[in-house]
């Protein structure tokens, strides 16, 4: 059986002498009274591994690792899955294309050709008249 907590006697301890409700409560004011340090953790913690947020990112939102976004951008040809540039405008990774509905990943994109589906709310009906209404005006 484990030893119960120092702060508040519940027996689900977590590696520490405190539970784990009363560790993150100890540790959200401990990093509101020491703001200048936190940030000095957090910089330090980020440039001995500027990958891991990405990382962290991309396996919780999309449920992939770094391998995997590799093994697609090298099927893209290192490219965007759209318009075939080979660097983001922004100098970041290509953006995860993915289906709102399902989930799935699509190929990965620039951030102009994700923003563009976006905005076009992933709908081949309105990509369709944007089309028809460029090569109807391309005249003008």
């Amino acid at each position: 059986m484990s030893k119960p907590c120092k702060k508040c006697g519940l027996t689900d301890r977590y590696k520490s002498r405190a539970c784990r409700p009363c560790s993150k409560k100890y540790y959200a004011q401990w990093k509101k009274e020491h703001p200048e340090r936190t940030r000095q953790l957090y910089v330090a913690r980020r440039d001995a591994d500027p990958d891991r947020n990405k990382n962290k990112k991309l396996e919780k939102n999309y449920g992939i690792d770094v391998d995997i976004y590799t093994s697609l951008l090298e099927k893209q040809d290192n490219k965007c899955a759209i318009c075939k540039t080979q660097k983001c405008p922004t100098g970041r990774r290509f953006s995860v294309d993915h289906c709102h509905a399902t989930n799935s990943i699509r190929g990965l994109l620039c951030v102009n050709c994700n923003q563009g589906l976006g905005n076009f709310k992933d709908s081949s009906e309105r990509l369709i008249a944007a089309i028809t209404y460029l090569k109807l005006t391309a005249s003008l």
